[in-house]
């Protein structure tokens, strides 16, 4: 998940963006950053503009989706590769978005499952609950 949407022609643009801010009327003042697709834009502002707060909206506790996964699979044993696989992204996708998340300034979540799912991975960034509406 953190390499799907990468692309050398968007993290240019972001890096572009952010130079011509620092030079021009001063850096952004926050960056959203939508999804944990999107999460290697952090470190890219981290670079280029550390003193911009980064707003992580995690659209979901990414980790505990693939969790459910294994436990939808293991029972099937057809299913079983997929399992083993879910299994291990589960523990791979905690460890990041863990990462992820402690690396911005502040995190919203958009329910208050995927809240308390998020805080149970020990972050020290704060968290908002602000649910999907239309």
């Amino acid at each position: 998940m953190a390499h799907r949407l990468q692309s050398p022609a968007f993290s240019q643009a972001l890096v572009d963006l952010l130079r011509t801010a620092e030079g021009a009327a001063g850096a952004f003042r926050v960056v959203q950053i939508e999804g944990i697709e999107l999460s290697f834009a952090i470190r890219i502002v981290r670079a280029l503009s550390p003193q911009t707060k980064i707003l992580f909206d995690d659209h979901n506790a990414e980790y505990e989706l693939q969790r459910r996964a294994y436990l939808a699979d293991r029972s099937r044993p057809r299913r079983w590769p997929a399992a083993i696989y879910s299994r291990i992204q589960a523990a791979r996708l905690r460890g990041y978005e863990r990462q992820v998340c402690n690396g911005a300034d502040h995190v919203v979540a958009v329910s208050e499952t995927d809240g308390r799912l998020l805080r149970s991975l020990g972050l020290t960034t704060p968290i908002s609950v602000i649910p999907n509406s239309i």
